[in-house]
């Protein structure tokens, strides 16, 4: 609704948010798996995005803001800027491996030193319980779309994350943490 009333200030604020972001990922790449949900939060109402959308400037935001540094540094430290600077094992692809994904679960949810770090869960649900019952209480009974979309948004953030490190190979207390 912002971006409707006050084009050019939502624009730049999208570009501060994406270049705030893609700092962020520049201090720790996995921050990226953080994009999708925020882009479903300020993805326009017709499809495809045009260059004067928030899109666009948040895109650009995160490009210039987190994505080319960080080429540029693994060019300067690899020689090449695909080549990772991570260890073999954590730069490996994800992988559905069912031993894997039960001791990954066990090590994040259950008795393991993950679980400990693991509070997010709890704050998204009760975030979420909360916006429900707010917008229930204070406006009508059912959830607009802006509602719907940042549900959606926050279990996107969550969930997309949580995937990732729960297939991939090396676990860490803090790794599902943004």
């Amino acid at each position: 609704r912002f971006a409707s009333l006050k084009p050019r200030a939502a624009w730049w604020a999208a570009l501060c948010a994406g270049l705030l972001l893609g700092l962020a990922f520049l201090i720790r790449i996995p921050v990226i798996l953080l994009v999708p949900g925020y882009l479903l939060l300020i993805w326009p109402k017709a499809w495809i995005p045009r260059i004067k959308d928030s899109v666009t400037a948040f895109g650009v935001g995160v490009f210039c803001g987190g994505i080319i540094p960080l080429l540029v540094h693994q060019h300067r430290i690899t020689g090449a800027w695909y080549l990772p600077t991570y260890g073999s094992a954590d730069a490996s692809s994800p992988r559905l491996d069912v031993n894997l994904l039960k001791s990954n679960l066990a090590f994040y949810f259950a008795s393991g030193p993950g679980s400990r770090h693991n509070w997010q869960l709890y704050i998204l649900a009760a975030g979420l319980i909360g916006l429900i019952l707010f917008r229930a209480a204070f406006y009508s009974t059912r959830l607009e779309p802006g509602g719907k979309r940042t549900i959606v948004s926050a279990l996107t953030v969550w969930a997309l994350s949580t995937t990732f490190f729960v297939t991939h190979q090396v676990a860490i207390a803090y790794y599902p943490l943004p």
